[in-house]
């Protein structure tokens, strides 16, 4: 329980890019991590949110029919799409967009990636097969850890919401080890709360940022000013957007 007077803040979290490994490995990436956001701003944030996003057309994408108002990278890219760009440039007018709601809303992104073709044993796993898979639990000490020594600066407490991961048993294993590597972080909840990001915008915002910022490790592209500025403002509060190999 918080002790009351206290900031608090929450983690909306998600992941994007596959955890399997696959050569050529040159030039993907698995990004893990999202947004931290004051909780006082969460319902100014979901309005702003739902009255800018209310008529995105959604992307099409397999045989599942979309579900309404659940705003994944794709969308966003495509709606906030420029015509006649630079491929190197394709995601700069919706990061640009990130930024500003993250600038409006007093929130700072908390991103981990892991390049593949520089991942090592140490954050590497084996699948049944014998191919080669990222292993999420290697990156929750970091991004907890983090966590805990921005709530730490700010003499504030903290949660964690999460998108709902593939199946039971995924969320089962992943919270087993998140309540490991959480026990000794004073300032972080302990409870770990996996949710339907279409009830949730800053888990939409969570999984745009991600999928945003993934394009640009992949396609080798450019970061906007706007978006420069936000980094900057994370790293001076003790959260980065981080490289773990």
């Amino acid at each position: 329980m918080t002790p009351s007077g206290f900031r608090r803040y929450l983690l909306a979290m998600d992941d994007s890019g596959m955890q399997i490994v696959r050569p050529p490995a040159e030039g993907q990436a698995f990004f893990i991590g999202g947004i931290v956001i004051p909780e006082v701003q969460l319902d100014a944030f979901r309005g702003a949110w739902r009255a800018a996003t209310k008529n995105f057309e959604l992307v099409e994408s397999g045989k599942r029919p979309r579900t309404p108002n659940d705003i994944k990278a794709v969308d966003f890219l495509h709606n906030y799409h420029m015509d006649g760009l630079d491929a190197s440039r394709r995601e700069a007018p919706a990061l640009s967009i990130v930024a500003q709601l993250a600038e409006k809303f007093d929130i700072l992104p908390l991103v981990l990636a892991i390049p593949k073709a520089e991942a090592g044993d140490g954050i590497l796993g084996k699948t049944k097969k014998g191919g080669s898979t990222i292993r999420v639990s290697e990156t929750l000490p970091m991004l907890i850890g983090t966590f805990g020594a921005f709530l730490q600066r700010k003499s504030a407490y903290g949660a964690v919401r999460m998108d709902r991961l593939k199946n039971t048993t995924e969320e089962i294993e992943f919270k087993r080890l998140w309540d490991v590597h959480v026990k000794g972080v004073r300032r972080v909840s302990k409870e770990l709360e996996f949710v339907g990001s279409e009830s949730y915008p800053e888990v939409q915002l969570a999984d745009v940022l991600l999928g945003l910022l993934r394009g640009v490790f992949e396609r080798d592209g450019e970061i906007p000013r706007a978006f420069v500025d936000l980094i900057r403002r994370a790293q001076a509060s003790s959260l980065w957007f981080m490289q773990l190999t």
